[in-house]
């Protein structure tokens, strides 16, 4: 299949059981256009066609592809992009123009069938938790391009591997993202046992979120603040230490968790 100009070809195969298997090897998408395939082979709603810096002018499904062109170069995406509950979950891949220079908040929310996600290199900003609830996605690329990073970018993320690219944020073991001492993101695949490494002292918004396959955490004298839901529903988490280095821990920080008891110590103040 190629785009409607013909620029870009679209390799794929449908599997024996039907669903979709898709291989594409493009080197870009055009500035005017974005591709996406989807687990049920249709296209899925968008929540607004407004926020995209160009105007839609179609929306097609050719062959296991679907199409959305624009009047010109496509330079955001919006707030919950496809539909939530109308089809978000449907989303498989997608693959974005290198025109592209923000991606809003809550972006890809709950688009819980995305498998990878690449971010083209002339990227600034990525939202708060843009690609938030992506639970099959194994991994995600973020270039050096991307200078702004929102809070709880891959919250419960739980099939995440890595983190890819060459932004400097992203930690050597290609496992975390840390910002300026902030333990903003992790890949948190089949870890059972997690030590938070000693340049983090916050331990950011909901970063640890539905990981049920935790089950202990170690936490370094280097951390003075545990934000909200940093725990939030890790139902395997057994065992929970925390350091008298702390002074805050936030709301529901360990709520759903297994420990049968967290020691505050005196050091937190609220």
């Amino acid at each position: 299949v190629q785009s409607p100009d013909g620029t870009l070809k679209l390799e794929y195969q449908v599997e024996q059981d039907g669903e979709l298997g898709v291989e594409i090897k493009p080197e870009d998408v055009p500035d005017n256009e974005i591709w996406y395939v989807s687990t049920n082979n249709e296209p899925i709603s968008l929540t607004s066609v407004l926020g995209f810096g160009a105007k839609i002018i179609s929306h097609t499904h050719n062959d296991g592809l679907n199409i959305i062109k624009f009047d010109g170069a496509v330079l955001n995406i919006p707030e919950c992009m496809f539909a939530v509950d109308k089809g978000s979950q449907y989303l498989k891949q997608i693959y974005l123009p290198t025109s592209l220079k923000s991606i809003s908040k809550t972006a890809f929310y709950n688009c819980m069938s995305l498998i990878d996600l690449h971010i083209p290199n002339k990227v600034e900003t990525v939202g708060d938790q843009a690609i938030m609830n992506c639970y099959a996605l194994k991994t995600i690329t973020i270039p050096s391009s991307v200078k702004n990073i929102g809070s709880g970018l891959l919250n419960c993320c739980s099939s995440l591997e890595s983190i890819l690219g060459d932004n400097k944020y992203i930690s050597e073991d290609k496992r975390m993202i840390i910002i300026d001492g902030v333990l903003n993101s992790i890949a948190p695949a089949g870890l059972t046992k997690f030590t938070i490494p000693s340049n983090v002292s916050i331990v950011g918004y909901g970063v640890f979120g539905s990981i049920n396959s935790l089950e202990t955490i170690d936490i370094p004298n280097s951390v003075i603040e545990i934000q909200d839901r940093a725990f939030d529903f890790c139902t395997g988490l057994k065992e929970v230490n925390i350091p008298n280095s702390v002074k805050s821990i936030g709301q529901w920080a360990f709520r759903g968790t297994k420990a049968t008891s967290i020691h505050i110590p005196e050091s937190v103040e609220s």
